[in-house]
């Protein structure tokens, strides 16, 4: 009998697509991803798109440069990503969504008008 690690078979592979390969989703250094989750809702965070339950999509918290693993913005936890820490919550996925929303406006006016 032998044992595959699939979740990283294709390098980077991403199974919840939220910017962070799948096997770098190991916060406990255990080199074992599958028993990882940060947020306690059943879901391990390489198959969780909001690790930290927080309301924000993990690949929305990566702030300026999209990368969510390397924003420290807690001063009482500084180690602790932003990603997975439900205190913290990035203000970039606010400005996504406003842009999003202009776009659908000017695609709704131009619409309208012809």
């Amino acid at each position: 009998m032998f044992y595959i690690e699939l979740y990283d078979l294709v390098e980077n592979t991403d199974h919840d697509n939220d910017s962070i390969p799948s096997s770098q989703e190991d916060p406990d250094g255990d080199g074992d991803p599958r028993n990882d989750d940060t947020d306690g809702d059943g879901a391990p965070n390489f198959f969780d798109p909001d690790d930290d339950n927080d309301g924000v999509l993990t690949k929305d918290e990566g702030g300026a440069d999209g990368d969510p693993t390397n924003d420290f913005n807690d001063p009482n936890n500084p180690t602790l990503p932003d990603y997975l820490n439900p205190d913290v919550t990035s203000n970039w996925y606010k400005i996504i969504w406003i842009k999003k929303a202009l776009e659908f406006q000017e695609l709704f006016l131009w619409l309208k008008c012809c």
